[in-house]
């Protein structure tokens, strides 16, 4: 199987020496995911492993952030279950559904820092954390360390809903 055309190899092949040992090791690590899919029938795996780091390392490689991904490397990822999103962005959204449902519900966003809806989600805590985020991101000051992060995308979508 030659997983390194259209482009794939170089970077793995600078880390790795060569072509055929960039190629071995991928596959490699790709067996393992797909042992873990098999067992489990996800690729949730926990943070911290060697397969949790492998898996991050080709979402970034994805996105085209540190190396790349062939298109026949990116069809077997996602032929054993791999999700594309980072865990934060998926949280996110499923926040916002929450958010969404309470605003389709109630017609605004004004929600008690300590309402939690009836699967758990502390909605809340979560809406006040993204109005901080809103207000620092159209403050155009820069984020502090340990200050709450919003994305251009999920600014849109939380202006959707009347965020102010």
């Amino acid at each position: 199987m030659n997983i390194g055309e259209s482009g794939g190899f170089k970077d793995g092949a600078e880390q790795y020496g060569n072509k055929e040992r960039y190629e071995k090791i991928w596959l490699e690590h790709y067996a393992a995911a797909k042992d873990y899919y098999e067992v489990h029938g996800d690729l949730n795996v926990l943070s911290g492993t060697k397969l949790y780091v492998w898996l991050s390392a080709q979402k970034y490689a994805k996105r085209g952030k540190r190396g790349c991904l062939t298109e026949q490397q990116t069809a077997l990822l996602e032929d054993i279950g791999m999700i594309w999103e980072s865990q934060r962005d998926l949280k996110w959204m499923w926040y916002y559904e929450h958010a969404r449902k309470y605003y389709q519900t109630h017609g605004a966003l004004n929600i008690p820092c300590t309402y939690v809806d009836g699967d758990g989600c502390r909605l809340g805590q979560w809406m006040a954390r993204q109005r901080k985020a809103y207000r620092l991101k159209r403050s155009g000051k820069e984020r502090g360390k340990h200050q709450p992060m919003i994305t251009d995308r999920e600014e849109k979508l939380l202006e959707e809903l009347g965020i102010q």
